[in-house]
């Protein structure tokens, strides 16, 4: 969720790049209740927010180049969560389907795939990369159906795990606008002060945050009295108008061999009107979604 990952790319930044002295012991959308050791605290919260879908098709564009996926198979139950009558290893078990096709190298070019650019685990072992396999640790890939082949079967129980790129993907941009309220807390007055005034440069300044587009400070409360309920804490808020280009990529069958295919029937009809005995012909249509492999009929 876009909201969930700007309060997340701020915390980490927060309580990383910015280099918050004395460093907090939690920065994040929990705040301290009972505890001195979670203090220095820096909270973060929306008191509002808005979406705004940027971008082509409802916030969604389709990108090309190379994108890094790891994916996981489980050889107990090899299908997708969405899709759990798809099973993805042959009945010998000796060819996987990955979940995404069109796979590139990691230069974004077409061509037989290396060791840098397709790597295969299962459980902790890594199994090798080969254009001949003749055992059950060797493979070779396909990069245009994202399909391994293995020297013999795999076992019934394990996880393959397996990092590649695929070559296209869809993007999806939305827009966050909004109040946002940081609240620092601590025992001294001082470095309540200290710490939130670091903060307020850090978020503002020229280093902050790449998605954050747009920020000011719109309020600057002062440092409050020890409060019981907050880990007898002092605490100061700010608040500020903010702007935030939140970006997700998703391969969602990336061109590959794992697709939803949307099937559209026209059949003809024929109706006889009650009032006129005269036959009349029509058009119905229903569209089916065809969930499959390359090669399904």
């Amino acid at each position: 969720m876009a909201e969930t990952a700007m309060l997340t790319a701020l915390s980490d930044f927060l309580a990383g790049l910015a280099g918050l002295a004395p460093a907090p012991a939690r920065v994040g959308v929990i705040a301290p209740v009972d505890s001195a050791q979670d203090l220095p605290a820096v909270v973060l919260e929306f008191l509002e927010v808005s979406r705004l879908e940027m971008g082509l098709g409802g916030g969604v564009d389709t990108v090309e180049g190379a994108l890094a996926v790891q994916a996981e198979v489980s050889l107990t139950n090899p299908t997708l969560p969405d899709v759990p009558d798809l099973d993805l290893l042959s009945e010998d078990r000796t060819r996987l389907t990955l979940p995404h096709g069109g796979l590139v190298r990691a230069d974004g070019t077409q061509g037989e795939l290396g060791t840098a650019d397709i790597q295969v685990q299962r459980g902790g072992q890594a199994l090798t990369l080969t254009a001949t396999p003749t055992t059950q640790n060797q493979y070779s890939a396909d990069p245009l159906t994202g399909r391994l082949t293995f020297g013999s079967a795999q076992p019934a129980s394990g996880t393959i795990r397996a990092n590649y790129f695929v070559g296209a993907w869809e993007r999806e941009m939305v827009r966050l606008e909004g109040l946002l309220r940081m609240t620092v807390l601590d025992t001294a007055g001082a470095d309540v002060a200290a710490v939130s005034d670091q903060a307020i440069a850090a978020l503002t300044g020229a280093a902050r945050p790449a998605g954050l587009k747009r920020i000011a400070l719109a309020r600057l409360g002062p440092v409050g009295p020890v409060d019981p309920d907050r880990a007898q804490a002092r605490a100061r808020e700010a608040d500020f108008r903010f702007a935030y280009d939140h970006v997700a990529d998703r391969p969602v069958s990336a061109g590959g061999l794992i697709a939803r295919v949307p099937i559209t029937i026209t059949l003809r009809t024929v109706t006889i009107d009650p009032g006129t005995n005269v036959a009349v012909d029509g058009v119905e249509t229903d569209t089916e979604t065809f969930v499959g492999q390359e090669g399904d009929a």
